[in-house]
């Protein structure tokens, strides 16, 4: 009998994808805000997959990553993926500065004589400096204290908010009608 001619088949031997190049986005951030990183994309990969430190909110598999800052620092990291598994991580420190929760409410009366000074005041929050917003025309010496003391001018809103350094709680506000002193009594 003779031989059969041979046969041949060409075989392409593949590995893993090539590890993502630098992470790109914020490395110093406050909780509870929208954060987003990226890379760029790797040759070969079919999918990304990426950890973000615990309490962290947000998945992807893209080389797109946007989510919800957690009150943890730590690392992010990205694997590029294909048919024969994941490539080395990539990943970044990134520092989180935890951001106040909203102020206490807002200890004052809220109807008031115009002219006659008024106090009002929050909780104390640790570590926390506030800023206080009053109607344009109202006057107050302390505006970054828990506890400020003003004249009132016309009617309007007062809120405050917590920070520490650049991460700002939400506001609270409060709602104060101010009465304008009566008319002086005309002589008879």
């Amino acid at each position: 009998s003779c031989p059969s001619a041979p046969t041949s088949l060409f075989v392409s031997v593949i590995g893993p994808p090539d590890m993502p190049g630098q992470i790109t986005g914020d490395l110093t951030v406050c909780s509870g805000v929208e954060q987003a990183y990226s890379i760029v994309p790797v040759a070969g990969a079919l999918a990304y997959e990426w950890n973000t430190p615990a309490g962290w909110i947000g998945t992807s598999t893209t080389i797109n990553w946007s989510g919800t800052v957690g009150s943890q620092s730590g690392e992010i990291s990205v694997v590029a993926i294909n048919a024969c598994g994941p490539s080395n991580a990539q990943s970044v420190f990134v520092d989180v500065t935890r951001t106040p929760g909203q102020p206490s409410i807002i200890n004052g009366k809220d109807t008031i004589c115009f002219g006659v000074p008024e106090t009002y005041n929050i909780e104390q929050i640790p570590n926390a400096v506030y800023e206080w917003t009053l109607p344009g025309d109202w006057f107050t010496p302390d505006n970054f204290q828990s506890t400020i003391n003003c004249i009132p001018g016309t009617s309007g809103i007062i809120s405050v908010v917590a920070s520490t350094g650049e991460c700002v709680s939400p506001s609270r506000t409060i709602d104060v009608v101010v009465n304008l002193a009566p008319e002086p009594i005309q002589a008879i």
